[in-house]
């Protein structure tokens, strides 16, 4: 909502809105917290006129901030600028401040246990998801390096030492060392440990992979793969080892992984689900807002085995708390409302697809469930009159969870396929957090096609796109 001018706004009946004063304020900001990727922290910024005051996050992909709390999501390792704003009254002029605070990467190699000649580990360096990370390795005699994947291969007894860099990252580099024994014996590997499978880089490829390969005390020579249910084979002479799947698909598949060295093959390893990560935009019109667009920004993993969804979360901005100004990921000044709980996930109707949908709270109590309202089971998409949940008919006395939810289509075939018309209609999104109301409505998304009503400011769904995450 616009500030009025300092003679007052005149509405259509010729009243006058409220005056914003001239007296000066100003904000002091408490000590910053220091964060790494994935902590959370809480700033806290005091007006010296005693009112309230709110934040946002200028830089989303690195941080985010709840408006009204000030506690900070950092993200990602980077510069987090967060911009702190009292919006004045009739005494006091707005006035907005910005801090920085860094956010700087928390590396350490993760523990791989015991080493012996012959076998191979998987090295992570604890960083967010979507940095990239490059090993090397400064003792190439004891072990060998795959710069990009981390697969660290035993060949010699000694002192391995690796260097893991985080790339963009300030101070992103650290350094570790590991103990490599001679084998007592050689024996044929051991079933591969920690395996994974996830879509290749070309199409209708899956990769396999393990962290942990038990060599039996020298080089491993082959590794071998083999689906379940059957039909599906594939072998290669380095991880990770990539299989071609039929007609294009491994949708239904899952897959198991043996080594083999001179001594012989070993047994096969649990099988492995294919799983791969996406990450998701989708847009609602706001056709009654200067900035027109309600986005929610997230990412989920899909399980093409079990043609699953899980940990669909992300964030959703308020388009009728902020304004728009270009060149800005988000629109500059959007409050987000994070959505951290995958809380549903069903069939479309069309049966070509999931429904998913991530909330706010942990918990579904979103809108009305009040019959009064059209209510049904307090959160379904066009029900609920766009009151929030427990809204007192006559009174505002009820107290609102503030809950918020996005519901998004996902291909079970293939995530990237674009969507129909007909799939971007059921996308919903809902809004009961404080600055996402409009007095007793919450801001919502819908469209007539799939749920019989545009949302509460006319708003519905536009576009759903879907990409791959880098991995």
């Amino acid at each position: 909502m616009a500030l009025a001018a300092c003679g007052g706004a005149e509405g259509p009946n010729g009243e006058k809105g409220p005056v914003i004063g001239t007296r000066p304020q100003s904000l002091t900001f408490a000590t910053l917290p220091t964060l790494a990727p994935n902590e959370t922290g809480t700033v806290t910024a005091t007006a010296s006129s005693g009112l309230k005051v709110r934040y946002s996050s200028l830089t989303p992909g690195v941080c985010t901030v709840e408006a009204e709390t000030g506690r900070v999501s950092a993200l990602a390792s980077g510069t987090c600028t967060l911009s702190a704003s009292q919006a004045g009254d009739t005494t006091w002029a707005a006035v907005t401040q910005q801090q920085q605070l860094a956010v700087s990467p928390d590396l350490r190699f993760d523990d791989i246990g015991d080493l012996v000649v012959g076998d191979a580990a998987m090295l992570t360096v604890s960083t967010p998801r979507g940095q990239k990370v490059r090993y090397r390795s400064e003792t190439p005699t004891v072990c060998s390096m795959d710069a990009s994947s981390g697969l660290m291969t035993a060949l010699a007894a000694g002192t391995c030492t690796v260097v893991a860099e985080v790339e963009g990252a300030a101070s992103g580099q650290t350094k570790g060392q590991f103990t490599i024994a001679a084998a007592p014996a050689v024996t044929a590997p051991s079933a591969p440990e920690q395996v994974s499978a996830r879509l290749g880089t070309e199409t209708g490829t899956v990769q396999v992979q393990a962290k942990r390969i038990r060599g039996g005390g020298t080089a491993v020579t082959r590794y071998s793969v083999t689906s379940t249910p059957a039909g599906i084979s594939a072998e290669g002479t380095s991880l990770p080892v990539t299989v071609n799947c039929p007609a294009g698909s491994c949708a239904g598949y899952s897959f198991t992984l043996a080594a083999a060295n001179a001594s012989g093959a070993g047994p096969a390893s649990a099988a492995a689900e294919v799983i791969s990560r996406y990450a998701v935009v989708a847009k609602f019109k706001e056709p009654d807002y200067a900035h027109d667009m309600t986005e929610f920004h997230g990412h989920f993993n899909y399980n093409f085995t079990r043609m699953t969804v899980s940990g669909l979360q992300g964030d959703l901005s308020e388009v009728m708390a902020g304004n728009n100004q270009a060149g800005q990921p988000w629109p500059d000044g959007m409050p987000l409302v994070p959505l951290r709980h995958q809380l549903s996930a069903v069939n479309a109707p069309s049966g070509d697809g999931l429904l998913v949908t991530s909330f706010r709270h942990d918990h579904t109590r979103t809108l009305s469930n009040d019959s009064r309202d059209g209510g049904t089971d307090g959160w379904a998409p066009g029900k609920g009159g766009w009151k929030y949940w427990g809204y007192a008919h006559g009174s505002r006395t009820a107290e609102n969870s503030g809950n918020a939810y996005v519901r998004i289509f996902v291909n079970t075939k293939d995530p990237l396929t674009p969507l129909t018309q007909a799939q971007i209609d059921q996308l919903a999104y809902a809004d009961c957090a404080p600055e996402g109301m409009m007095g007793d409505d919450c801001m919502t998304g819908t469209s007539v096609a799939a749920h019989g009503t545009r949302g509460s400011m006319r708003g519905y769904p536009l576009s759903q796109t879907i990409v791959r995450e880098e991995e």
